[in-house]
């Protein structure tokens, strides 16, 4: 054949077919490369850097910052391989339908909800006078801003409790006035979880914000009614209006 045909020949099937070939090659080894990179953050060799912004996991997380998480899965498939499992006090990550309506009505691109999960499958969530139950036992809880403050709200009442069915998990705020959580927008899905950090690696870091809660449980009787801080409250609303301050 001679050389000139040859020279065509390789231009019609021979050079586009090598660059098929190379064009596959880096395809399949960026896939490798990726698949390497994910499994590394579901074990949690690597992490995901989630933004978090609010007040709602104080005093864990910072009002505005950028925290570390590991990747969840809940591929049936994937966790037959890779088991992940939720366990009692780790923060999660979640977004769903709620979650989205109520970023987008405070006006924030946050990645979702950060909260801690308190109830799992089979157990029995119970908030009554301040505290919170988990099948029936009073737990401490050494990473909310305040001892006692835990209230029910539309979706959860105080003193019913919740059962918590296959498939969900009981979240809950550390800064428990102002959270947004299971009490306001239900029980969460593990479908719904993208992020999460284990409670073991909570401790030796973020846990050096937590109280000590050694007395918690010794101000079950005591009023929840502040005198001083409804006086002061007063105060300013009379000073406002040109009057006398109260006295107390």
């Amino acid at each position: 054949m001679p050389r000139k045909s040859q020279s065509l020949l390789y231009q019609i099937f021979i050079w586009p077919l090598k660059t098929i070939l190379f064009v596959l090659r880096i395809s399949f080894l960026t896939g490798i490369i990726i698949a390497i990179w994910y499994f590394l953050q579901i074990v949690g060799i690597f992490t995901v850097r989630v933004p978090v912004s609010g007040a709602s996991m104080l005093p864990t997380f910072p009002e505005e910052g950028v925290i570390s998480f590991q990747r969840y899965y809940s591929n049936a498939k994937l966790q037959k391989y890779i088991p992940q499992t939720i366990q009692h006090g780790d923060v999660v990550v979640f977004e769903n339908k709620k979650t989205h309506e109520e970023l987008k009505r405070q006006e924030k691109d946050a990645t979702g909800f950060v909260k801690r999960a308190v109830g799992l499958p089979g157990d029995t969530v119970l908030i009554e006078n301040g505290y919170v139950y988990v099948n029936g036992k009073k737990i401490k809880e050494s990473y909310i801003l305040k001892p006692r403050s835990t209230y029910g709200s539309k979706e959860v009442k105080d003193c019913q409790p919740v059962k918590v069915p296959d498939g969900k998990v009981f979240v809950l705020g550390d800064n428990r006035k102002i959270s947004m959580d299971t009490r306001q927008i239900g029980l969460v899905s593990f479908q719904d979880i993208k992020y999460y950090i284990p409670f073991e690696k909570q401790l030796g870091s973020y846990d050096k914000n937590w109280r000590d809660t050694t007395d918690d449980f010794t101000k079950e009787h005591d009023s929840l009614f502040d005198v001083k801080e409804y006086t002061a409250l007063l105060n300013d609303e009379r000073k406002k209006n040109g009057l006398a301050a109260l006295k107390y």
